[in-house]
């Protein structure tokens, strides 16, 4: 009998609404979390790209790098009359390398 195991990967395994309100500005933000799929650990340095959309089709392109946690942040400061903001993950750059799987969030207005 062969056993194969599948090569580690980096994988998204949380992505996370943390935005906030001042009063007048609406602050989209959305956590990351990538970990390895063999051993679950953190993945320390990522390069994490994330999509942004709001609710009238604006678009932007946010990037963050994980630390020591396997997590990092993205923040798109938009009107709070555009709310709510889309949050998806494009691209994962790592050691092992990424798994290729999208992941998306809706950043509701708090």
């Amino acid at each position: 009998t062969t056993t194969t195991t599948a090569p580690a990967r980096s994988t998204i395994t949380e992505l996370t609404d943390i935005s906030s309100n001042d009063g007048g500005n609406y602050y989209a933000v959305a956590r990351v979390r990538i970990r390895n799929s063999q051993t679950s650990a953190a993945v320390n340095g990522a390069s994490v790209t994330v999509r942004m959309v709001d609710d009238r089709g604006n678009t932007t392109n946010r990037a963050c790098v994980t630390d020591s946690t396997g997590r990092c942040s993205v923040t798109w400061n938009v009107r709070d009359t555009r709310a709510p903001v889309t949050a998806t993950v494009t691209d994962v750059s790592a050691s092992p390398v990424g798994d290729g799987v999208q992941a998306s969030a809706v950043l509701n207005h708090p």
